[in-house]
């Protein structure tokens, strides 16, 4: 096992202190930070007050717990509603190669770090053994980018920082992807290097390459893989367009390669609040007693002994304690009694606001909050509505169905370069679950949609694709068609199948 002090450096410094703060982030988002918040606790109040307070509330993770409560059930609570052409087929049929790699699943997890970190991706392989698609989560500290300087959202280079046996050691390496030159992509493995770039600063790079002792000699000579059916023109012709096989999820487009400095006030925001519910939880422990000294009262069962002169100590106050005294020369008995020092109430409440106020920070309003407790102090009482969650859902979907499609045609490309079959790249649409309208709303969105249908300011087919987020014209087209279609049918069969042929016979005239 390497541990994480060996942990290699990134390529430059500015890659580092992303790296660095991603790792927080997600140490932080997994409930595993401690120690993060102990140091954040140590440089707010000092050696002396951290000694006293001790091991931060942890419990109180406003990072993770917004994360959690925004993604629940979030985009992928439930299977989202896949389609290729207007069917679930293929590559998104149920039980197809997607949902056997387990990708609708692992979106979940997906969504939650995306948020709480900033940037999320995907390794999309081939399993050999069991002839299948694979997709495992990478997390973003453990990979290096370089991108088109043209569109900073196209990754023309990327390192994955992992593990591998190399000379029967178990050694930290770089499995490097490069496609910056489409005529002559590449797929190699190096070990981690090191080097000085001034003022004590070490950034890492590429070591000896491995890749044979790695991926094995006769995969070290294949042509890369991951190729497009897409063509562009090269400098000897047209050549098929390379793609590296991971998907990259952020949770807003800021037109950058990297999104870590998004909601990094949350985090902030996060150990500032375990740092004060520490304060709130030792101002209880404060306040369950007072602090008793004496002076020239000699306690039961104790021996005075006179020593050489007056001395000076300092101590930590124990709630409930009585500390006894002597002083040179007066014999008159002294008691002090010293009250708690903390208001307790107004502590609570403001540990309370600043958790409270953290929600703003994921652009939720006051009113998107409510609590579901009886007391108003309680801090685990505080849930994000129904319509904040809706809300949210809505703000970041574009970005997800955007990485999500991409995400779909690197799988289909990777199922081909594993001789699992052909499977298309494009034309793949995405519907989320969505979280159930309430029945005010719900009565509100069908009279908006009735009085434009009136006013003809809507078709039947804008209707459909308001009542159904991520769908195309042509699916509206083609569902309105086959529900017109069943009702000419349902009325067919409604009519009679073969009218009487027996003419009823006309009535007998009356006699002259």
């Amino acid at each position: 096992m390497l541990a994480a002090a060996d942990r290699p450096r990134m390529p430059t410094t500015e890659d580092q202190e992303r790296a660095e703060q991603q790792a927080n982030r997600a140490t932080v988002a997994a409930g595993r930070w401690t120690d993060i918040a102990r140091q954040w606790q140590l440089l707010k109040v000092g050696e002396e007050i951290d000694a006293v307070l001790g091991e931060p509330d942890t419990s109180v993770n406003t990072l993770g717990d917004m994360g959690r409560q925004l993604t629940t059930p979030g985009l992928y609570g439930l299977r989202p509603m896949m389609r290729h052409a207007g069917e679930q087929s293929g590559l998104v049929a149920i039980d197809g190669p997607l949902d056997q790699c387990g990708w609708a699943t692992k979106m979940q997890m997906v969504q939650y770090l995306t948020l709480t970190v900033g940037d999320m991706f995907a390794r999309f392989d081939v399993d050999p053994r069991r002839r299948r698609l694979t997709c495992r989560l990478v997390m973003p500290h453990d990979v290096w980018t370089r991108t088109d300087p043209a569109d900073p959202s196209c990754i023309v280079e990327l390192w994955e920082l992992r593990v591998f046996t190399v000379d029967k050691e178990s050694q930290f390496c770089w499995e490097v992807f490069d496609i910056s030159n489409p005529a002559a992509p590449s797929h190699r493995v190096h070990l981690t290097d090191s080097r000085s770039v001034g003022r004590g600063e070490v950034v890492g790079g590429l070591g000896r390459d491995v890749t044979a002792a790695v991926l094995g000699a006769k995969q070290a000579e294949t042509p890369y893989p991951w190729l497009s059916t897409e063509t562009m023109e090269g400098p000897e012709g047209p050549v098929r367009v390379p793609v590296i096989p991971y998907a990259h999820w952020q949770d807003m487009d800021a037109g950058q390669q990297w999104n870590h400095l998004h909601r990094r006030d949350a985090y902030v925001g996060a150990l500032n609040a375990a740092l004060f519910w520490t304060y709130t939880n030792r101002g209880a422990l404060n306040a369950t007693g007072t602090y008793v000294m004496t002076a020239n009262l000699v306690p039961h069962g104790v021996n005075v002994h006179k020593d050489g002169g007056p001395t000076l100590s300092t101590k930590t106050i124990t709630p409930g304690a009585t500390d006894h005294y002597s002083t040179d020369g007066e014999k008159t008995p002294y008691v002090w009694v010293i009250p708690e020092g903390v208001n307790l109430p107004n502590l609570l409440e403001f540990a309370d606001r600043y958790e409270l106020k953290q929600a703003t920070r994921w652009g939720l309003n006051p009113s998107d909050l409510t609590r579901t407790a009886a007391n108003p102090s309680s801090a685990a009482a505080l849930m994000v509505s129904d319509e904040g969650k809706q809300r949210f859902s809505r703000q970041v979907e574009p970005v997800f169905r955007r990485s999500d499609l991409e995400a779909f045609r690197i799988a289909a490309i990777v199922h081909r370069a594993g001789g699992l079959g052909d499977l298309p790249e494009t034309g793949y649409t995405t519907q989320y679950p969505a979280i159930a309208p309430t029945p005010q709303q719900a009565q509100a969105l069908r009279d908006d949609l009735t009085w434009q249908l009136e006013q003809g300011t809507l078709s039947h087919v804008d209707v459909y694709m308001r009542l159904n987020p991520g769908s195309t014209e042509e699916d509206a087209v083609r569902a309105l068609r086959k529900v017109r279609a069943q009702e000419a049918e349902l009325n067919r069969e409604l009519e009679p199948d073969d009218p009487d042929p027996t003419p009823t016979p006309p009535t007998p005239g009356v006699p002259a």
